[in-house]
């Protein structure tokens, strides 16, 4: 089951509007980029997939823009680039 606060990014923007940065649990700011670059990773009907380098380049612009929490973020890029796929 997913928690509201799993969408929220990390300056504020999303579902619910009070909480942000801080306050929202380290474990929705995990679930929120795994879950981006799952989706990133896919194939849709709409896009191609991105490959693991373009997903990490879109991560990175997510951490400028304030979507992702920048300590998470890198942390996942790191884990990423340990594996070869």
């Amino acid at each position: 089951t997913r928690r509201s606060s799993d969408l929220k990014w990390y300056n504020g923007q999303g579902y619910p509007g009070s909480i942000r940065k801080k306050d929202i649990p380290i474990e929705s700011h995990i679930i929120n980029i795994a879950d981006s670059y799952i989706a990133m990773r896919s194939l849709r009907p709409h896009r191609r997939k991105k490959s693991k380098d373009e997903a990490i380049k879109v991560i990175k612009k997510g951490v400028e823009s304030h979507q992702y929490e920048p300590q998470v973020a890198m942390h996942f890029i790191n884990i990423l680039k340990r594996y070869p796929h």
